[in-house]
């Protein structure tokens, strides 16, 4: 099959070499590109609709990120019935309605395993899963950078402005940190994974979150003195018909799988009814781990796979109020205190007020 690569940054250069290291029966026709690339043997352009039209294009694969033009190429993709695999989860999640209903439409195939955990095959072992048995419940460290400075604080004792900066030289962390650090990052990828475990249709704006920015040394001492362990956690669960759903961080137990994942790694976890709990750990981003799972959706469309994950996409309405947790809560210039179980719901009401600059993480039961 030939495939057509619109973007050749770190994303789309990992793939490109990860095929053409492999004798596999795919091929890239054209590179959609901003400025001439040396060393191709296919076509390489900056207009999308010369691709479109001329290079007789079977998979279309976006690399581009950010919501236009990649929006407007993916939709003129998927209505010439091209199959379209995108690690895009920006995209997926604000039009995750039309680019679905568009690939039932016209008979193709829309993958976007790295979308959620790089180099993890999470959205697909999480289909899987759901194909056969039913879902309760699924979370995870989906953010590395997050993750990164967490860990950072915990095991070397660094203050959150020194790790957050360390992720900065080391390029774990981008100039604007907000979309890791305030936990928009990992409500992305968890609105996939719910929509994919249970055959809905959430929202992004109805997931709450709450990042790691307002994080300090002194909560840190106190997690480490109660054999605790912070992690930044996206979490969705079925209850009596009711989704919840939420990213926070949340404390572990030091035995705990989510404790002992260091550094940028993530881990994604699922529990179902008959199969139990099943968890995922890897690189949760780089141009090899993150290029290997658009290779891998490419593969699956060329040996037959003609869909998404699911086929229900119900719209749902997320529901808090029946999820309930004990929280460490620590108002500015207050003593933290654990608190009785709260619903997720009056956790975040609580720490979303006017004049709110402490921190919150849910302790894991």
């Amino acid at each position: 099959m030939n495939i057509a690569l619109l973007g050749f940054g770190t994303v789309g250069r990992g793939f490109y070499e990860l095929l053409t290291e492999r004798p596999l029966s795919l091929n890239i026709c054209a590179v959609l590109a901003r400025r001439p690339l040396e060393g191709l043997n296919c076509m390489v352009t900056s207009d999308f609709y010369k691709i479109l039209n001329e290079a007789d294009a079977d998979i279309i694969v976006e690399a581009m990120g950010g919501l236009e033009p990649a929006h407007e190429y993916i939709c003129a993709a998927l209505r010439a019935k091209k199959h379209v695999v995108t690690a895009n989860k920006q995209l997926m999640c604000a039009y995750y309605d039309e680019l679905t209903a568009l690939t039932r439409e016209n008979g193709v195939s829309l993958r976007c395993t790295a979308a959620a955990g790089g180099g993890i095959p999470w959205l697909s072992s999480l289909a899987r899963a759901a194909s056969v048995d039913a879902i309760i419940s699924v979370s995870g460290i989906m953010n590395g950078t997050s993750n990164y400075i967490l860990d950072a604080m915990s095991r070397r004792s660094m203050d959150y402005a020194a790790a957050l900066s360390d992720a900065q030289r080391l390029g774990y962390a981008e100039a604007d940190p907000t979309a890791d650090v305030c936990g928009l990052d990992t409500r992305r990828k968890l609105v996939l994974s719910t929509n994919i475990a249970y055959g809905v249709s959430i929202s992004e704006s109805d997931v709450p979150c709450f990042g790691i920015a307002n994080i300090t040394a002194e909560d840190m001492r106190f997690f480490e003195g109660n054999g605790l362990a912070c992690r930044l956690i996206g979490h969705a669960e079925r209850h009596f018909g009711t989704i919840s759903a939420a990213v926070e961080p949340m404390l572990f137990g030091a035995d705990a799988g989510e404790a002992r994942v260091y550094e940028c790694g993530n881990m994604m976890s699922l529990c179902a009814a008959h199969m139990g709990r099943q968890s995922f750990l890897g690189a949760g981003a780089g141009a090899y781990p993150t290029g290997s799972n658009v290779l891998a959706d490419c593969r699956a469309i060329a040996e037959g796979c003609s869909a998404f994950y699911t086929d229900s996409f119900t719209r749902a309405q997320v529901d808090n109020s029946r999820a309930y947790q004990r929280y460490y809560i620590r108002k500015q210039g207050c003593a933290p205190v654990i608190t009785a179980p709260l619903s997720v719901e009056q956790a975040h009401v609580m720490c979303r007020v006017e004049g709110f600059n402490g921190f919150m993480a849910a302790i894991a039961e």
